[in-house]
């Protein structure tokens, strides 16, 4: 490697060992070689110190925390952490494909104006099986937004950006943070922030690999359901992210002119996750019991997701019963 690193990779860890190993080494085999990846050890008891002193490339650096300070104040740190003027936080149970950092480069290098460019990615479970080759919580082809339209997306689909996928341009993430007053979703205000602030790339391929297993922090602080491997949403997620659209549109309300819309906009896609949380909790062959405790805290909530059409679907599904459902099957598989 000749010259400057042009991207920092911050990997947060905590007792990871088993896993930061092979996250590492495809961070270390990207095309672009002008890298420093840097691991910060939340206070491991494990073998971490271990496994990154034996990596002896001198593009890794290692530094820890004398005591855990918790997940999203680690992320946080990472973000200042380096010196090049692009930088990518990535999880330590993930994995980059060789052309990650490349293709993103490339958009960044073409667009000043760009603040971060994200991907879609793979579903692999914690043996490292594959789930789904491509997934993506964008419904669009590669495109940039304008950070209306990013927000807008977000405000009306949810958070599309998977923590491990970004790069981004250190000028604007300088004074952000991962907000531990937004708890469980601080992810969803941190990228709404970041994506305010210009435009905002996808590429319609996927380029990390992202892995589902009941050790990650999101289903450990139950964040998510895990089902099939696969994550679900959860209550607690759900209220989570309601709190933050509400805190950002009432922080930033100046800078849209049209922020009753975007309100009417958030509290349509709340209304709309909520069904969904009922629709994971009450799972493929639910009962009347578990259902309607469902339903009852989610109107608790909001009361207007009783009239949602996801939840009378989940309702009557659930009302037509076991029998019912087994002879539904069988008629919709008669070709």
């Amino acid at each position: 490697m000749s010259g400057d690193p042009i991207v920092t990779v911050t990997i947060p860890t905590y007792n990871r060992a088993h896993l930061l190993r092979e996250s590492l080494e495809s961070v270390l085999a990207q095309t672009v070689k002008r890298l420093e990846v840097i691991v910060s050890d939340n206070a491991s008891t494990d073998a971490t110190a271990d496994v990154v002193a034996s990596f002896r490339d001198p593009r890794v650096s290692y530094t820890r925390l004398e005591r855990n300070l918790g997940h999203l104040a680690n992320l946080s740190r990472c973000l200042g952490l380096g010196t090049a003027p692009l930088v990518a936080i990535f999880q330590d149970d993930d994995l980059m494909l060789p052309y990650n950092i490349e293709r993103k480069l490339e958009v960044l290098q073409a667009d000043e104006g760009i603040v971060f460019v994200h991907s879609a990615f793979s579903f692999i479970d914690d043996e490292g099986r594959l789930l789904n080759e491509k997934a993506s919580w964008w419904d669009a082809q590669t495109s940039i937004e304008s950070p209306e339209q990013f927000v807008r997306g977000t405000l009306e689909w949810g958070l599309r950006v998977d923590l491990s996928s970004p790069l981004m341009r250190r000028r604007f993430v300088q004074g952000e943070r991962f907000e531990e007053e937004e708890g469980l979703a601080a992810d969803h205000g941190f990228y709404l922030r970041l994506g305010r602030k210009g435009k905002v790339a996808y590429l319609d391929e996927p380029l990390t690999v992202s892995r589902r297993h009941a050790g990650s922090l999101s289903v450990k602080q139950e964040a998510h359901l895990l089902e099939g491997g696969y994550y679900a949403p959860s209550f607690p997620y759900s209220a989570g992210c309601r709190a933050v659209n509400e805190r950002f549109l009432n922080r930033y309300r100046s800078e849209f002119a049209d922020v009753k819309e975007l309100r009417q906009i958030a509290k349509r896609w709340a209304r709309q996750d909520l069904a969904s949380v009922v629709r994971a909790n009450t799972g493929d062959e639910p009962t009347l019991r578990v259902t309607a405790r469902c339903i009852k805290r989610a109107a608790r909530v909001d009361p207007m997701v009783l009239i949602n059409r996801k939840l009378i679907l989940v309702l009557a599904w659930t009302l037509i019963g076991r029998r019912g459902r087994r002879l539904s099957r069988r008629v919709l598989s008669i070709p």
